[in-house]
């Protein structure tokens, strides 16, 4: 029973939200597509907004349905597919989105050599509602000097798209070598303005 979602656009930040779009219109047509195979079932002449999707069928609130099996074999089907396509929510067009976040970091610095390491790193983010909180799963590059790091979300459900997702990308970029300028600076009195942050540009 495959529902396929194609993306019209996306880059940086806006994939996540453009990929929900897309998600969200091919699950509602996959719905409206079940509902018409269901005439056989307690679903006969339900809408779309009277069911939720739930313990692997289309179910009432009070407990009527059947399982996606059910629909298909009374059917006489054995999938169904449908395909949706993303598309700016019409929010969208008429307010902005925005995302905000805050970063801190610790360091130490070497009075002899200049030498700079991150000891600790938290950060606070609001990018909606967030669909994948944990890089566990994820493959990135690891390393033994990495510290600490503490990052919260706000997990706030934009109510203006789709999933509620809002970027998430740059928010927990673009911050990051403006706090370790900072706490080097309340560290060493230096304020470095160029990167890369390397022990020349202290001990000048």
């Amino acid at each position: 029973m495959p529902a396929e979602g194609r993306l019209s656009r996306a880059g940086a930040s806006a994939a996540t939200t453009t990929l929900a779009s897309a998600i969200r219109n091919a699950c509602d047509r996959l719905v409206r597509e079940l509902l018409k195979l269901a005439r056989d079932t307690p679903l006969a002449g339900l809408r779309a907004d009277d069911i939720e999707t739930r313990d692997e069928g289309l179910f009432t609130k009070d407990g009527r349905g059947a399982t996606y099996q059910q629909i298909l074999e009374l059917a006489g089907r054995d999938h169904v597919e449908v395909t949706g396509k993303s598309a700016p929510p019409y929010q969208t067009l008429k307010r902005t989105t925005s995302t905000y976040g805050a970063h801190f970091a610790e360091v130490r610095a070497d009075e002899d050599t200049a030498e700079v390491r991150v000891t600790r790193w938290a950060g606070a983010f609001d990018g909606g509602r967030i669909v994948n909180a944990s890089l566990a799963e994820q493959h990135i590059p690891t390393h033994a000097d990495v510290p600490g790091i503490d990052v919260r979300f706000v997990d706030r459900p934009d109510r203006q798209t789709p999933l509620g997702a809002k970027g998430i990308g740059e928010l927990g970029i673009v911050g990051v070598a403006a706090a370790i300028a900072n706490a080097i600076y309340h560290a060493t009195g230096t304020r470095v303005r160029t990167l890369p942050i390397t022990p020349d540009k202290l001990l000048s």
